[in-house]
């Protein structure tokens, strides 16, 4: 029998993610989201309005019904106060109701699809044309939106289509990703990416409150990734300044801040590498692993790979290392396969299977090595790779390895239970 600690990693991080999947869906059934399309949704949609929610029901298999109170007109004929009826549908079974009675709703609305699973769930024909739906596909709304939110969108709206593409329209857009609640300002972001010259219409004031966005105590991990995403896909110089004046300020700004720079620079090399490895804290140290370049950059990402203490950044090393050297990284990476973290031994066994015919050698010779752990994560990478010369090792290691175990796992990545190839 295979100890426990020999089993390729890859069964045991399934089996967490099973049991992580099963604990979440033992708790309270999660909401639909909402708010990431709610900016497409209100360039199309014929009324977008802030209302409260009432008598929220269902009406049948998947489709929902509630009573909306108009509060606020964004855009539309919609009048505060107006009463109107809505229809919706949960397609996911697992999901809880959209909306709590008195729930108070941002939300785009359209005129209910003329599909007969509508006309059969309302028959009646003028009933059916009196009701609304939500946009994007039920995707255009956002639950109780801030009083500055609206006002933001408000002042977006009266600015019509064309200004929206230009300053005034990407100050707003900045506005709403500093400001909003989360999922619209995720949707400001993407929005943010397709204004053309956006570096150009940026004011210093704008760019300072873009990067600014990076302090907010609400920001989580994509949102902190979008955000740095688009300063460095869409070269926004003029966040520079602001940038290296958060990053040097206390307390430590978040690495994403960090990681927008490292793009703007295109990525990190020469003494600035050497630097930041050495001294910065571990999460700087993982971007500048992500993003290392120049002659220097394979030496520093081995010596990373090798002794760093934490293990996302050895992991960020292999990987880059991979990205970089070609069948130059073979060697490095082969010391990833002794990590102690599966996640490292993982990076390393990928990398060098996808390096086909060249890494099968050193595989094999890491398998008669004298750590059990990295003889078994050669195994697996011997299993990925696409060569045949990996395929007549792995029948030699099952046939004649002295270890009993080394010769289960070789069985077992032969047979295809892990690591398919199509």
């Amino acid at each position: 029998m295979i100890p426990y600690s020999r089993v390729v990693w890859a069964v045991h991080a399934w089996v967490c993610a099973l049991l992580v999947l099963s604990g979440s869906q033992a708790g309270a059934a999660p909401r639909a989201a909402g708010g990431v399309r709610l900016l497409d949704a209100m360039d199309e949609a014929p009324a977008t309005v802030v209302a409260l929610v009432r008598a929220p029901g269902s009406v049948g298999r998947q489709a929902f019904r509630a009573e909306l109170v108009v509060e606020t007109s964004l855009r539309g004929r919609l009048e505060p106060g107006t009463r109107v009826s809505m229809a919706w549908e949960e397609l996911a079974a697992s999901r809880g109701l959209r909306f709590d009675d008195g729930e108070r709703v941002l939300l785009s609305l359209v005129a209910l699809p003329g599909a007969s699973i509508w006309r059969q769930r309302f028959p009646d024909p003028e009933e059916r044309t009196a009701l609304l739906t939500i946009a994007m596909d039920g995707d255009a709304f956002l639950r109780r939106p801030a009083l500055g939110t609206v006002l933001l969108l408000q002042h977006y709206l009266a600015l019509g289509r064309e200004a929206r593409q230009a300053g005034a329209g990407a100050g707003s857009l900045v506005d709403l990703a500093a400001q909003a609640e989360l999922p619209l300002s995720r949707a400001a972001l993407d929005r943010l990416r397709g204004v053309p010259a956006l570096n150009e219409l940026l004011g210093a004031a704008s760019a300072t409150q873009l990067v600014g966005a990076f302090r907010r105590p609400d920001a989580d991990a994509a949102f902190l990734a979008g955000l740095a995403d688009l300063i460095g896909s869409r070269s926004l110089e003029a966040t520079r300044p602001a940038l290296e004046s958060l990053l040097a300020s206390k307390p430590p700004a978040p690495a994403e801040a960090f990681e927008a720079l490292v793009l703007l620079d295109g990525g990190v090399s020469g003494p600035t590498l050497e630097q930041v490895l050495e001294e910065a804290p571990p999460a700087r140290r993982r971007v500048a692993a992500r993003h290392a370049n120049g002659p220097e950059a394979e030496a520093a990402l081995a010596r990373l790979l090798r002794s760093d203490p934490v293990p996302e950044v050895r992991l960020a090393a292999a990987e880059r290392l991979a990205e970089l050297g070609g069948e130059d990284a073979i060697k490095p990476l082969l010391l990833g396969l002794g990590d102690t973290e599966p996640s490292v031994r993982g990076a390393a066994a990928r990398w060098l299977g996808g390096l086909g015919e060249p890494a099968v050698a050193p595989l094999r010779q890491m398998v008669e090595g004298n750590d059990p752990e990295a003889a078994s994560a050669a195994v697996v990478a011997l299993g990925l790779s696409p060569a045949p010369e990996a395929r007549e090792a792995l029948v030699e290691i099952s046939n004649s390895h002295p270890d009993g175990a080394i010769r289960s796992l070789a069985e077992i990545v032969l047979s295809r239970s892990l690591g398919h190839r199509h």
